[in-house]
């Protein structure tokens, strides 16, 4: 039940999650679904141009936009039309699913090579028989039996089984795309867009108008049918990486069992060995990123009050970060004690022999080694970390703000 470009008998393969004849877009170069951009684009400008809502020059109006959106300055009235060259949040929304379809494919592809790379490198060394605790019986995993090959045969003949019925995983984000956006019209999209003064541009009639002559509306089949199968497709590559991302951690539970952890104290540009797995986790966080991202924008863009249209995939992030993020911090912080632990006793059963002076001169010596080793494979520039932070923490605050506080964006 594994692929044929698996690398290794001891790997995890994702690509099993999809259905048969998807599993093949494993051979495409790491970035190589970025093909999807243009295709996307091309079947949105057909269908806009079918029902006449492309839009001109005069419609791409961004700046504006955001100034209005903002409150900044005085910006001049704008009429409630949202052909495509004006959407600009579904743009940068179709951006977002195309950067999310790259990074999950980048991050399968390197998980599917990243056990045997820990061996290669020594991180992992097999135990000569399996050590297993009270959370992997809870979890099953004593019932694969005691060679890590059976246990990783038998997590992708199961994640195969999804791959198999994956037609139900469609039709569930088939049926979740269309009530969504079905719903959009009573949500008071583009609400905050209208022009001001409120006076004399009532924000019920502009959203309800702004609805009306939107691109992807009811209104217009073709436009409807594009935007809900694109919503589809975000909405299946989610549960996918979930299903998947439910697995990888079963497995990371798992490898302690038939495992000890080791690094390499003399090569840290590696991540002392741990560079697989800490490359692997880096696309997480950035899939976790990107999420957020496409979350804020539709709890701005949808009237911010209506918070029931947005607090199933605000849940499912949140379920995700709360599932994905503590996992690297706790491996991490396994295979560090796990060394320091071993290499004391190994070192220390050699000081038997010496001297009491040379003896306290080596156990100095093993101190300043262990705290030398400072395996932080997450940590990044401070820029980075505290963007992607932001990022992460906004729809959090923002759903708060939504729920506790009575705020939206744009008029009241």
């Amino acid at each position: 039940m594994t692929s044929s470009s698996q690398a290794s008998p001891h790997d995890f393969d994702p690509f099993l999650v999809l259905p048969p004849p998807l599993r093949a877009i494993q051979r495409l170069p790491a970035w190589g679904i970025t093909f999807l951009l243009p295709i996307f684009l091309a079947v949105i400008l057909v269908a806009t141009a079918l029902d006449g809502t492309v839009g001109g020059s005069s419609d791409f109006r961004p700046i504006q936009d955001i100034k209005t959106a903002l409150g900044l300055g005085q910006p001049p009235p704008t009429p409630a039309s949202f052909p495509f060259l004006r959407d600009f949040t579904s743009m940068a929304l179709l951006c977002a699913v195309v950067a999310t379809s790259v990074v999950v494919h980048l991050q399968w592809k390197l998980f599917a090579t990243c056990i045997s790379g820990l061996m290669t490198s020594g991180a992992l060394t097999p135990r000569q028989a399996p050590l297993f605790r009270r959370h992997h019986r809870l979890l099953r995993i004593d019932r694969a039996g005691s060679e890590f090959q059976s246990f990783i045969g038998r997590t992708n003949s199961r994640l195969a089984r999804w791959g198999d019925f994956s037609f139900l995983i469609v039709l569930a984000a088939c049926g979740i795309a269309t009530i969504f956006v079905v719903g959009l019209q009573h949500v008071g999209l583009f609400r905050i867009l209208t022009p001001r003064p409120y006076s004399e541009n009532n924000p019920a009639i502009f959203s309800h108008n702004a609805y009306n002559n939107w691109w992807a509306s009811i209104n217009h089949v073709w436009g409807v049918i594009t935007y809900g199968g694109l919503a589809a497709f975000e909405v299946c590559l989610m549960l996918w990486q979930n299903i998947v991302g439910v697995f990888a951690v079963y497995i990371a539970v798992a490898l302690p069992a038939y495992y000890e952890y080791s690094l390499d104290p003399l090569v840290p540009a590696d991540n002392y060995g741990w560079g697989p797995l800490a490359t692997a986790f880096r696309t997480v966080r950035l899939s976790l990123a990107i999420h957020a991202f496409m979350i804020t924008i539709l709890l701005v863009v949808i009237n911010i009050r209506i918070w029931i249209w947005t607090i199933v995939p605000f849940c499912t992030w949140l379920f995700a970060v709360c599932l994905y993020l503590p996992v690297p911090w706790a491996v991490f912080r396994h295979v560090k004690g796990e060394w320091q632990r071993r290499r004391r006793a190994e070192m220390q059963s050699s000081f038997m022999s010496m001297s009491e002076a040379d003896r306290l001169a080596a156990e100095a010596s093993l101190v300043e080694i262990v705290k030398s080793v400072k395996l932080r494979p997450l940590s990044r520039q401070p820029v980075l970390t505290l963007t992607f932070a932001a990022t992460i923490l906004l729809p959090i605050v923002l759903t708060i703000v939504q729920i506790v506080v009575p705020l939206r964006f744009g008029p009241h």
